[in-house]
């Protein structure tokens, strides 16, 4: 543990530091917010936090996401039950989700791999990053908006159709009843 004023030191060995602002660094000597952490976090219980960073600033080539519906067509939503044989409180529960090599045939952005200590050992485990598929939800409603759309305007447009038939048909019903009265 380095513990010092500043946040200078660079020791690749540090494993954790606390500075005297109160910024704790977990393989970091550096530590610019309450806690950073440099490499993966597993948590076995929930998360919750408030926002992404996704500021303007800090993107390039910033295009439309097409094709999302596609995508969420093809995602499985699915129950199942977590086998008993994992060192984890979920073990034996059910659940509900979905299958991340399914997810990253898909939607590759989203899957990752990490390791699953405490899962069951030292294997290697694919996650999905849940919150990302907001971004294809949004995007395929959108979609779907745009057909309703367009619907709407072939239906009204069915309606003047409809209706200058139906003027037709009333205009041809008293031509009629003239050409009978004769």
């Amino acid at each position: 543990v380095y513990s010092g004023v500043s946040g200078t030191r660079t020791d690749e060995n540090i494993k954790m530091s606390i500075l005297n602002s109160g910024n704790v660094g977990i393989g970091t000597s550096t530590p610019i917010n309450k806690l950073d952490v440099n490499g993966d976090i597993v948590a076995s219980g929930d998360i919750t936090g408030f926002g992404t960073i996704s500021d303007i600033k800090l993107k390039d080539d910033i295009e439309l996401l097409d094709g999302s519906l596609e995508k969420v067509m093809k995602m499985r939503p699915i129950k199942f039950k977590w086998r008993e044989d994992i060192n984890h409180k979920r073990a034996g529960t059910q659940d509900e989700g979905f299958i991340a090599q399914e997810m990253e045939k898909i939607v590759p952005v989203i899957v990752e791999e990490i390791k699953g200590s405490w899962w069951s050992g030292s294997d290697t485990y694919k996650k999905i990053n849940y919150n990302k598929i907001t971004t294809y939800l949004v995007g395929a409603l959108q979609e779907q908006q745009k057909m309703v759309e367009q619907q709407k305007n072939v239906i009204e447009q069915q309606q003047e159709m409809i209706n200058e038939q139906r003027t037709m048909m009333e205009e041809f019903r008293r031509e009629l009843d003239i050409l009978k009265q004769r």
